[in-house]
């Protein structure tokens, strides 16, 4: 298992039928457990809820896409939401980049 980091995003792997395939993020990591705010189920349908998992339970979600404009959007509304105001601000830093509709 790769070392995962605050902020980076995983799925769930757990014996939680509900939160089977969920994607999320890491928010905190104590030991072998990291607290996750998952954002998205298996269907795509959007979630609001966290969760200690252990690092077993959990891989590495891997994009190979660009993030798109709408992405960065879903991304700071979801960070405005959870009042995670400096990732809010990392994000609208991102999207400052490149001046194209691809951003990454």
């Amino acid at each position: 298992m790769e070392k995962l980091k605050i902020g980076d995003w995983v799925y769930y792997t757990g014996d939680e039928q509900q939160l089977e395939g969920a994607l999320g993020y890491v928010d905190r990591i104590i030991d072998s457990y990291c607290v996750i705010e998952f954002v998205q189920d298996y269907n795509g349908k959007r979630l609001n809820r966290r969760k200690i998992c252990t690092i077993e339970e959990l891989i590495p979600a891997k994009s190979k896409s660009p993030m798109t404009k709408e992405d960065f959007d879903t991304l700071i509304d979801l960070a405005l939401a959870t009042r995670d105001f400096e990732w809010c601000k990392q994000l609208m830093e991102q999207l400052k980049g490149p001046k194209n509709d691809k951003v990454g």
